[in-house]
């Protein structure tokens, strides 16, 4: 059974993969990729999953879902500490954002218990006038996308069909202007007469 779950973790700086390898399929190993500089570290290993999601918050990378090494639905979620390199049996709440706002909320405290798959509402800066006027630019410069593309597509398309015509037509069928002079002079030249009007 072969399984990867990756995050990405720092805004971006680390990308975290839990997976098997080569023969190791009765572990799932965590390997850190430092993006700066390429750098894998393997980290240490845990009972295989398959089929599992994981995500990253603050130090904390969760996996959780997925089936065990023998088949069975798994319902365990697995946290491992990437600061520490260890796994750990509790979740820390990361801190909540700073907000301008006049009421003050408590802080969780770092060791507060949180069932994985929650999350705390994030305060908003935003208007409902922003939103719309947000929605309306959106829709906007959708709309213009579009004609501008149509517009193109069909400059393309006509271009091909012209340039396709134009190709397949028999330079014999249609004599130019230049040629039509050439054989009147030819002709002349010869003394065949020619009826002129």
């Amino acid at each position: 059974m072969e399984s990867n779950c990756v995050a990405s973790a720092y805004g971006g700086s680390k990308v975290i993969l839990l997976g098997t390898t080569g023969s190791d399929f009765d572990k799932s190993n965590i390997y850190i990729l430092d993006v700066a500089t390429l750098k894998w570290t393997k980290g240490p290993s845990t009972p295989v999953f398959s089929g599992n999601a994981c995500a990253v918050t603050g130090d904390q990378f969760i996996i959780w879902g997925g089936e065990a090494a023998n088949l069975e639905k798994s319902d365990k979620t697995l946290i491992y500490n990437i600061k520490t390199k260890k796994w750990v049996t509790n979740f820390i709440t990361p801190p909540r954002p700073t907000t301008t706002s006049p009421t003050s909320q408590p802080s969780p405290t770092s060791t507060q218990r949180v069932p994985v798959g929650t999350t705390a509402p994030s305060p908003s800066n935003m208007s409902s006038s922003d939103y719309k006027a947000v929605t309306i630019i959106i829709i906007a410069t959708g709309a213009l996308m579009t004609v501008i593309l149509t517009t193109i597509s069909v400059y393309i398309g006509l271009t091909k069909r012209l340039n396709a015509s134009a190709k397949s037509r028999d330079p014999n069928d249609s004599l130019s202007e230049r040629s039509c002079e050439s054989a009147y002079s030819s002709t002349i030249s010869l003394g065949v007469p020619t009826t002129s009007s």
